[in-house]
């Protein structure tokens, strides 16, 4: 989508952040990265997503367990 930028920040039981740029799928309408999650633990994961033509942005959280 043009100018709208999202990003997902990424940590792994209280890590430093780690930030993965999300694409934008036009078949499915949905954003999408690859997360790794080949360390147990917790992941905490904030979407922030940003369109400066409109000046506007949203962000989203979500946190999960990996055994």
């Amino acid at each position: 989508m043009d100018g709208l930028e999202v990003d997902a920040f990424i940590s792994v039981n209280g890590a430093r952040e780690e930030k993965l740029a999300m694409r934008f799928d036009p078949a499915s309408g949905l954003f999408g990265a690859d997360l790794g999650t080949g360390v147990p633990g917790l992941y905490e994961v904030e979407i922030r997503a940003w369109m400066p033509s409109a000046n506007n942005a949203g962000i989203g959280r979500i946190a999960f367990f990996v055994d």
